[in-house]
């Protein structure tokens, strides 16, 4: 189900001038779960204060930021759902459009480490619910369809179905999926968050951002 609805639920604080979606059967790590996702961005921030801010709502019950395979399985999930015509669907692939144009940060994080060493993509960051995946992340830029480490996909967005990635993108943004990513082995270690970017060519898949920079991001909460 998806629903855009606005009111207090349990004990569960939910802000009445606030709207939200219902996605059921969300399924990430392994686990299918049911997920509110809020019409209200988080505002921009640089990563480091985006991980404190949703430490902070998670232990109030309210609103958080989510990892970049729980981003990916929510897209994945609303697509799956649109084929249904779903009550509220429709509302729900523009939020996502929407926000995708505004560079949104996810709680991963690609590390590239030196030669010798393997890569590491970090989800949940400097939360309690972090977990490590080890891969190998550098390589070339590209169409995800053209890329031959499709491993790469699996460990940072949770999922290496490429013609599924596509579905999904083409459903919000018209476009196909394009990696960007470190090309070379790194001197020394180098981290960098990963997020998303909606433009009218490509739905880029960014393991590059820079710490620095501010930027928004989407908020949920797992209700079930």
């Amino acid at each position: 189900m998806v629903n855009k609805t606005k009111r207090k639920i349990g004990n569960i604080y939910t802000p009445v001038s606030e709207g939200f979606w219902i996605v059921e059967g969300v399924k990430d790590k392994g686990k299918t779960a049911n997920y509110r996702i809020f019409e209200k961005m988080a505002l921009a921030m640089n990563p480091d204060d985006l991980i404190n801010y949703s430490i902070k709502e998670k232990e109030k019950g309210n609103p958080y930021l989510g990892s970049a395979p729980l981003n990916m399985a929510l897209f994945s999930r609303a697509e799956e759902l649109s084929h249904k015509n779903i009550e509220g669907i429709d509302s729900l692939r523009n939020f996502f459009r929407r926000g995708l144009e505004k560079f949104p940060y996810t709680l991963s994080r690609a590390v590239y480490n030196p030669q010798g060493e393997i890569d590491k993509a970090v989800h949940n960051y400097g939360t309690s619910d972090e977990y490590v995946l080890e891969e190998n992340l550098v390589g070339k830029d590209g169409w995800i369809k053209d890329i031959s480490d499709k491993e790469v996909l699996t460990a940072i967005f949770g999922t290496e179905d490429i013609k599924k990635i596509n579905e999904v993108f083409q459903w919000i943004n018209q476009t196909n999926a394009y990696l960007w990513r470190l090309n070379s082995k790194p001197s020394k270690r180098d981290e960098r968050v990963v997020g998303f970017d909606a433009s009218p060519g490509r739905l880029l898949l960014d393991c590059l951002w820079d710490p620095a920079i501010r930027y928004p991001a989407f908020r949920v909460l797992k209700v079930n």
